[in-house]
């Protein structure tokens, strides 16, 4: 009953439900408490301001936590895209820090209670899609985009269907990319005004791409292949050592990203000259982003379709792994056989820590008879990556076993080195400690004389897991071993600062972390968890995040604050239930297990 003494009851309706989370909260929390606050409050009074102006109410606030109401599903993406707008540029913001939002949009079937708040399936959904959404990007249903889209004139990836936690039904998804940023506006409406005016529209694009990067200037600048082959190597040096040289990829990888920019930096079609002249600035996503504008005009079977949607991966795969899946799997829809596709779909989605549809996809590959010998030892030592990656050492053991003759014989000190360091790798974690050390210290001869820089940072990691292997089998040398963990570490850091492999530098400041907290340096621990932590929002890291909140969670019980230790162990739970192909380790279930925190997850007992 109500104070007027009548029954309380839920009115039942549709209505457009939007979602919002300010990322990384938690962390800020404890950083700077009243930063972290004030930043929830102008979030919320941009939120509240933008939602009057649609005809909106915020029904509900919870922490760093928000959702809002529309009239209609129109409204509710102009507010997303207009909130978001404003906290990317910082319009009229005075935050303390640079603040990143998820957002969440969905029309869905809610119950009104009598204070005004609103329960039921669509705010469910919303709620998690915001979960799941990209920091500073829109997740929406596709119930939203079906009753917009006469009137988007925006850009959608497809991203579902999508299991989300506790919703039954998978959800068909979209990540909303466009019509808030004037930028990419004004690219869209220039392409189409060039299919219009061809003349005018190369020479508007042109002038474009003069004012966001370097002139496309001089009558060599496209057509001499010396120089277009410099300016290649120029950008691929800079902004793609990692693709290139990665150690789960080959020579094949160093061919196919270069031939992609060469198609680019050769063609005379306005929207490759300006995604050309973007990858010499460095805006690699900018770049992407032109090629997905131009993407939306084409159909399925038009001839430029797969070379578009190869170029969008190519550059994708290493920045933005989620858009490198999206347009391979876009291409297998098109070409069931397109090898090529496969294998980069499965190395995006072991970015992603995706490891059974990666397995699924190199073994797709695998049964093309048209493949060469090194491209089938190459994929069988990315199953064998991906199996270690989940926790199958001795599976990986079998794998690389049966490659050991063809290694040989084949005689490249590429595979020769990548043979040797992911047999050691699998060893260690199998606890073979002396196999594991003869493997990487013959292959740190090949890596240092040949300049596999990949191979060598990933053979100084695991060179420091053996030291602190030992260093736990000898209590008496401990502190010993400890050091050299560290000492390794820091090399592992030096190199991947060397060759910009961001995955590469976010792992080794976690075990620098890690060592610091064991040296007794929480204070250092911390702040090398933070910058991990940043860095795997920052750029899609997702192995480690859960791996720095269990550090923080330590940090925090180092300290005797147990309840901020177990909220972070809630966040680490939230990460590990959203990816079911996730293995825990023996070492960091030993972590948990001694934080004595609410936790649960396979290999993880009591």
């Amino acid at each position: 009953m109500d104070q007027t003494g009548q029954s309380a009851v839920s009115h039942r309706r549709l209505t457009s439900v939007l979602a919002l989370d300010i990322c990384g909260y938690t962390v800020l929390s404890e950083r700077d408490e009243a930063a972290a606050i004030k930043a929830v409050r102008l979030i919320f009074a941009l939120l509240e301001g933008v939602t009057e102006t649609y005809h909106g109410r915020i029904f509900h606030k919870a922490g760093d936590g928000f959702l809002a109401e529309f009239p209609s599903a129109g409204n509710c993406l102009k507010a997303a895209l207009q909130v978001l707008d404003q906290i990317r540029s910082h319009a009229g913001l005075q935050l303390p820090e640079p603040v990143k939002v998820r957002i969440g949009l969905h029309v869905g079937d809610v119950a009104e209670q009598p204070d005004g708040d609103l329960l039921g399936h669509g705010v469910n959904i919303a709620a998690r899609l915001q979960e799941q959404a990209e920091p500073n990007g829109i997740l929406a249903s596709a119930n939203i985009m079906n009753l917009v889209a006469k009137d988007f004139d925006g850009q959608k990836r497809r991203r579902g269907p999508l299991a989300l936690k506790n919703i039954s039904e998978a959800i068909e998804a979209y990540d909303i990319e466009g019509a808030a940023m004037p930028a990419r506006r004004y690219l869209s409406s220039l392409a189409k005004t060039a299919r219009k005016h061809a003349v005018l529209g190369v020479v508007v694009i042109a002038a474009l791409a003069f004012l966001v990067a370097r002139p496309l200037l001089g009558p060599s600048s496209a057509s001499a292949p010396a120089a277009l082959d410099q300016r290649v190597d120029t950008i691929v040096t800079e902004y793609f050592p990692e693709q290139t040289k990665a150690a789960s990829a080959s020579s094949v990888d160093a061919a196919y990203i270069r031939g992609v920019l060469r198609r680019l930096g050769g063609s005379r079609k306005p929207t490759d000259r300006a995604t050309f002249a973007l990858l010499e600035q460095g805006n690699v996503l900018g770049a992407i982003e032109v090629l997905e504008t131009h993407l939306q005009d084409l159909s399925p079977t038009d001839q430029a379709y797969p070379v578009l949607l190869h170029q969008i991966g190519a550059l994708a795969y290493q920045y933005a792994p989620r858009k490198a899946v999206a347009a391979y799997e876009s291409l297998l829809l098109v070409d069931p056989d397109d090898v090529t596709a496969k294998i980069y779909l499965g190395h995006s989605l072991v970015s992603l820590d995706h490891i059974s549809a990666a397995i699924e996809q190199f073994d797709l590959a695998l049964s093309d008879s048209d493949i060469s010998e090194q491209t089938y030892i190459e994929l069988k030592f990315s199953i064998a990556f991906a199996q270690i990656a989940r926790g199958r050492f001795d599976s990986g053991v079998e794998i690389l076993t049966s490659l050991e003759e063809k290694v040989m014989a084949d005689g490249s000190p590429r595979l020769l080195s990548k043979f040797k360091t992911e047999m050691a790798i699998a060893h260690e974690r199998l606890d073979r400690l002396d196999e594991a050390e003869a493997n990487l210290l013959s292959a740190l001869d090949l890596q240092r004389k040949h300049g596999f820089d990949h191979d060598l940072e990933r053979s100084y990691n695991v060179l420091g897991l053996i030291a602190e292997k030992r260093a736990i089998l000898n209590p008496d040398l401990s502190s010993s071993y400890f050091e050299q963990a560290a000492r390794y570490y820091e090399l592992q850091y030096q190199t991947n600062l060397k060759i910009g492999k961001k995955r590469g530098i976010a792992e080794a400041l976690y075990f620098v972390g890690d060592m610091k907290l064991r040296a007794g340096d929480p204070d250092g621990a911390e702040r090398a968890f933070l910058e991990v932590f940043r860095m795997s929002r920052e750029y899609g890291i997702d192995a480690y995040e859960m791996l720095v909140l269990i550090g923080l969670a330590e940090v925090a019980a180092e300290r005797g604050n147990n309840v901020l230790s177990c909220k972070h162990m809630a966040a680490a739970q939230d990460i590990n239930d959203a990816n079911p192909d996730h293995h825990i380790g023996v070492r960091t279930a030993a972590k948990i297990r001694a934080l004595a925190c609410p936790f649960q997850a396979q290999g993880v007992t009591p």
